[in-house]
């Protein structure tokens, strides 16, 4: 018989108290701490060694890259800023401004290079060739500008050469007419050898002295008026046919003066003729002065194209409205024959800014209901017909009339206008130094002389002149205090 066996007691499944699953669970939390904190310990080495290369390299260089792009930005503004120039004051800050920029941009360029330890001369090339460009802009500039001097210059010599011509010839005139009847008075009561002798003086001496002296008058303000229209000629080929007719009078008047010397000569009066004739003539006559003007022109439109077929965006920047007497529209049609597109965006013109920041309404319901634009430099003045322009309910404004002031007054009195009309010259407009000057038409020319008068500056003619600005005045004072509100 067989033993029985006791069944096997099951065996219970191995428990772990909560107090070692707490320290298991530290220990592995304590071995994943030591992990991380090496991990981040690596991480942040390299992480310091790259917030460190950035701060000592590449931040430095993006900060300087971006302001070089800024500067560059700057130089390229200044272009169309140089074309608008009016005074050699202003050329001269405009330099000052380019040099500081350009010698910002060498400093730049030779620095990022440096500390990126990348090529620069892409970028210096770059800047070089913009560079190029600006100062040819400036150049032409200083060339306009020497010429616009130089033209004024002569102009005004040219009407002090009037002045001792007119003196010097017209009183020669005055005397031969004056011996002419003489003669003729003294031929009274003679006969025969008396008679014949007396009347010889007259008509072989006296006479053709008299017509010589009329003759040459006529001819040389003929040469000054022609001398002043040359001045403002804007054409080639309208500059060689005034040059042709220059020579022909000049012609005229040599051979006159050379019969009038066989007669009597007169060192005086050659000298004052010869004066005049030289201000038409040689290299700094107004003639070859209009030349230099008119290439300039064309120079400053073939960079104007050259540029924009170049893939430039091309800005020419003016003052005021481009296209009233601003050679807008030369410019615009040089671009447009050569296939650029052209978007013009219209200004302000001088006319309507001179007049608001002086006080001068062009148009007012008691005053004056039409408005004139002249050029007071213009072709063949002195043979235009200004009648209507201005009077009774009209208002004429002048540009560029500074230097003609005597002839436009004249030209306006000649046309019908009486010299008591009011006139206003307004000097550099809406700037802290703006004059305006007020007076008669009659004493236009001893008001510009007085005062020194200067370009840019505009002459407005008619009653609008002389009315009470008082209230326009008070308007202003009143915007101003507002606006510092």
């Amino acid at each position: 018989m067989r033993k029985a066996k006791k069944p096997a007691r099951p065996r219970a499944p191995l428990r772990v108290g909560i107090a070692a699953r707490i320290y298991a669970a530290l220990g592995a939390l304590t071995t994943l701490t030591i992990i991380a904190s090496a991990v981040a310990w690596l991480s942040y080495d390299r992480i310091s060694d790259t917030v460190g290369e950035m701060v000592e390299h590449k931040m430095p260089t993006v900060e300087m890259v971006l302001e070089l792009s800024q500067v560059a930005t700057q130089s390229t503004a200044l272009a169309p800023r140089f074309l608008n120039v009016q005074t050699v004051q202003q050329r001269a800050r405009l330099t000052t401004e380019l040099d500081t920029i350009e010698a910002r941009q060498f400093e730049l360029v030779r620095t990022v290079g440096k500390i990126a330890g990348v090529d620069m001369k892409p970028v210096q090339k770059a800047l070089d060739d913009l560079s190029l460009r600006i100062n040819d802009i400036n150049d032409l500039t200083g060339t306009r500008l020497r010429n616009s001097a130089q033209m004024a210059s002569a102009l005004e010599q040219l009407s002090k050469a009037r002045e001792d011509f007119v003196k010097v010839v017209g009183g020669e005139a005055d005397e031969r007419q004056f011996n002419v009847v003489l003669g003729i008075e003294s031929v009274k009561g003679l006969d025969g050898a008396q008679l014949d002798e007396a009347l010889k003086t007259v008509n072989d001496l006296e006479f053709p002295a008299f017509d010589l002296a009329r003759k040459l008058e006529a001819q040389v303000n003929e040469l000054i008026g022609l001398l002043r229209e040359v001045g403002q000629i804007a054409d080639q080929s309208l500059l060689g046919l005034a040059r042709e007719r220059l020579n022909a009078v000049v012609l005229r008047i040599e051979k006159d003066m050379a019969a009038a010397d066989k007669i009597k000569p007169n060192d005086a009066r050659n000298r004052v003729i010869d004066s005049v004739i030289a201000l038409g003539e040689g290299p700094r006559g107004v003639v070859a002065l209009r030349q230099r003007d008119i290439e300039t022109q064309d120079a400053i439109n073939a960079l104007l194209v050259r540029e924009a077929l170049a893939g430039t965006e091309v800005v020419r920047l003016k003052g005021g409205d481009p296209f009233i007497f601003g050679r807008g529209g030369e410019e615009a049609e040089d671009a447009r024959a050569a296939g650029v597109p052209v978007e013009v965006v219209p200004g302000i013109s001088a006319a309507n800014g001179a007049a608001a920041a002086s006080g001068i309404a062009l148009t007012h319901r008691d005053a004056s209901s039409i408005v004139s634009f002249v050029a007071g430099q213009c072709k063949g003045l002195a043979e235009q017909d200004w009648s209507g322009l201005a009077g009774k309910g009209r208002t004429l404004v002048i540009y560029m009339g500074v230097s003609t002031a005597g002839q436009i007054a004249d030209k306006l009195m000649s046309d019908g206008l009486t010299p008591d009309v009011p006139v206003a010259v307004i000097e550099n407009a809406a700037r802290p130094e703006m004059r305006v000057l007020r007076g008669l038409l009659a004493g236009l020319p001893d008001l510009v002389e007085r005062e020194a008068v200067k370009s840019p500056a505009l002459i407005v003619i008619g009653e609008v002149t002389a009315r009470d600005n008082a209230a326009v005045a008070a308007l202003a004072q009143t915007a101003k205090e507002h606006a510092a509100q």
